[in-house]
């Protein structure tokens, strides 16, 4: 694709997503049924789609959103078992690759077309600009310390000057030295890893910064504790969001500013399945895995991937006047859980209810050391005394049960992950089976 048509596509794309984003939801189900049947047509034109219709009976003139669960769940294990030939449509010449961060422990790389980058670069718009971040606003991001797209329609439009660069630090860079660069830059725009986020706003109040004040401040890859939250508030002036992103698709779903917690999904472009551990839809309000078809990228199709993120939807339509549906923030992640003997799973949400009420903890991480029993380290905040420890204890085994025992430790810091970002549950075996961790019911209470 040219670069005069790249750039003519992402103006279509942009102008798509800010006007269907307010569509009726019957007329989004439209849309979403005709961009499924075209990218079906598509997708068979790669081996791999083509072999995976034919062993399911299904064809690409027939796949609908009843239908697609007749077709396979696609993970990163067999993502990379294909091998990316075997999935492209089109030649690889001149398609692009995208690296995810490998959280999971299993960095992948995809491959867009100058088409597909724009298409997801107007899905960004979409959120950024619900958010208030305008074209032609300053960014500061704090995450891997490089962007995610290397080519496309809104990177060429940076490198001939049209449009700000974004300046990107890495989580791991001294947080005086991520401070001094807002200071000298005083962006609009703060986006930032949760953990990252909370450690600058922390060391700001800390020391009275105060001249730090960007328009929009949001969080992506991982949510934001409350403790985050309200830091992040106190130091900069202005309600943090949160964005639910993914590297190898794009965002798939931006807070409403008007509605704290809830996030819209992209219900346009996607379908976002929750699935409970046997494959079957759940029901609104309850949690489960995130599977997404993305229905506005071609070049290498992905038709119901698995993300590895726990989550659920939210039953009623938002105030706000959109028609796109309403998903929780992400609960946590189906490889960072912690199994317990009577089979139940623990994930970072439900442990956070129990420790976000003792305002001593600044920071904690809960590291299985057996398979009863889990060591919770904790950074001590103000106010922290030595009998805080005992009954956080006391508490999770109250609420998780006698099976499982607790001990807490208090520590100086927590290291990150190698991906930058806090991992907050540690299970015993750090990169356990898929089906082990489905095959266990989840606590819901």
């Amino acid at each position: 694709m040219t670069s005069v048509t790249s750039l003519a596509h992402l103006l279509w794309a942009s102008r798509s997503r800010r006007r269907e984003q307010w569509l009726e939801p019957a007329a989004l189900a439209r849309l979403r049924a005709k961009r499924l049947r075209r990218l079906a047509h598509v997708a068979a034109r790669a081996p791999y789609y083509r072999e995976l219709f034919t062993r399911a009976g299904v064809a690409p003139g027939e796949l609908g959103e009843t239908t697609l669960a007749e077709l396979p769940v696609l993970d990163k294990a067999r993502l990379h078992a294909a091998g990316p030939g075997n999935m492209l449509t089109q030649a690889p010449d001149h398609l692009s690759p995208v690296t995810t961060s490998g959280s999971t422990g299993e960095p992948l790389r995809v491959l867009r077309s100058s088409r597909d980058q724009a298409e997801v670069s107007g899905v960004w718009r979409r959120a950024l600009g619900a958010f208030g971040h305008g074209l032609f606003d300053h960014q500061v991001n704090v995450s891997t310390g490089q962007a995610v797209a290397k080519s496309g329609p809104v990177v060429l439009l940076r490198r001939l000057g049209l449009l700000p660069r974004i300046q990107h630090l890495s989580s791991f860079d001294d947080v005086d030295h991520q401070i001094a660069v807002l200071r000298r830059l005083r962006p609009h725009t703060f986006s930032s890893y949760a953990i990252s986020l909370e450690l600058i706003a922390e060391r700001m109040l800390e020391q009275g910064i105060e001249d730090v004040r960007p328009a929009v401040v949001f969080s992506a890859a991982m949510p934001l504790s409350e403790r985050g939250r309200d830091l992040a508030k106190r130091a900069f002036g202005v309600r943090p969001l949160d964005l639910y992103v993914a590297a190898e698709l794009g965002p798939l779903a931006f807070e409403c500013p008007s509605r704290r917690g809830a996030l819209h999904l992209n219900d346009d472009v996607q379908i976002i399945e929750i699935l409970d551990p046997e494959g079957r839809p759940t029901a609104p309000g309850t949690v489960g895995e995130v599977v997404v078809t993305q229905l506005h990228t071609l070049a290498q199709p992905l038709i119901r991937y698995r993300l590895g993120d726990l989550a659920s939807r939210l039953p009623e339509r938002c105030s706000c006047g959109r028609g796109l549906a309403l998903l929780s923030p992400v609960q946590g992640r189906t490889r960072h859980v912690i199994r317990t003997p009577d089979g139940r799973v623990l994930y970072g949400m439900l442990v956070s209810t129990v420790v976000k009420p003792f305002t001593e903890v600044r920071r904690w991480q809960v590291r299985q050391i057996a398979r009863d029993a889990a060591r919770v380290l904790v950074v001590p905040g103000a106010g922290w005394e030595p009998s805080v420890g005992p009954e956080i204890a006391r508490q999770l085994t109250a609420k998780f049960g006698a099976g499982m025992r607790f001990e807490v430790e208090a520590v100086d810091d927590i290291p990150l992950a190698p991906s930058g970002k806090l991992q907050t549950i540690v299970p015993l075996d750090d990169a356990p089976k898929r089906d082990e961790a489905l095959g266990e019911r989840a606590i819901t209470s």
